[in-house]
């Protein structure tokens, strides 16, 4: 799509979509048994580079495709931060591969970072939305839907809640709903473009 259209936020969706697959897959253990079988410290340290990624492709989606600094000047400033500081925790990547520190408190800090992330996406929506950019409605759609899976996968990483067996789908559920409604919320972009053309 992002060939076709010349669309960065198809890029930024599919940028998005690779992290997240490779978290999923380090949570489940595929990616340890698949891809490093013999090398467990591998994959602390590409735990900590796809939690980080997958917050920072999910904002610059968001600053992109609702283009904050147009409608929300304030919230685009708050988002570039916390780009900054995702930025600089995943950057932790680093120091992890080098032994300097251990892996849990990077891979804690980048979880936390996911309440800001969530909260500030959340607001973004309905602001945007309310500031006249027809769009964001299935953004707001989006980030309300997978909202509840997203703060209890939050407290499942953080270890507040514990995960009954049946429920550790809840992650997969909340990014397939997430990237479903940001789809949705691309094509309509789409229609709206193609209306205003005409």
């Amino acid at each position: 799509m992002f060939a076709s259209l010349r669309d960065v936020n198809y890029l930024l969706l599919a940028l998005y979509i690779i992290p997240s697959m490779l978290t999923m897959s380090l949570r489940d253990g595929r990616a340890h048994q698949l891809l490093w079988p013999n090398n467990p410290e591998f994959g602390r340290m590409v735990s900590i580079a796809a939690i980080g990624l997958q917050q920072i492709f999910l904002v610059l989606f968001s600053i992109s495709f609702l283009r904050t600094r147009q409608y929300a000047p304030t919230l685009h400033a708050l988002l570039i931060t916390l780009l900054i500081v995702l930025s600089l925790a995943t950057f932790l990547v680093v120091p992890v591969a080098l032994g300097w520190i251990d892996a849990r408190p990077a891979v804690q800090l980048l979880t936390t970072l996911g309440f800001p992330t969530v909260i500030l996406l959340i607001v973004a929506g309905p602001l945007v939305w309310a500031r006249g950019h027809p769009a964001a409605r299935y953004y707001a759609i989006a980030q309300t839907v997978p909202l509840v899976f997203g703060i209890t996968d939050l407290f499942f990483g953080l270890g507040i809640l514990a995960i009954p067996a049946g429920v550790s789908v809840v992650p997969r559920l909340g990014t397939v709903l997430l990237v479903f409604f940001f789809s949705l919320a691309l094509a309509d972009n789409v229609q709206v473009l193609r209306r205003h053309a005409e």
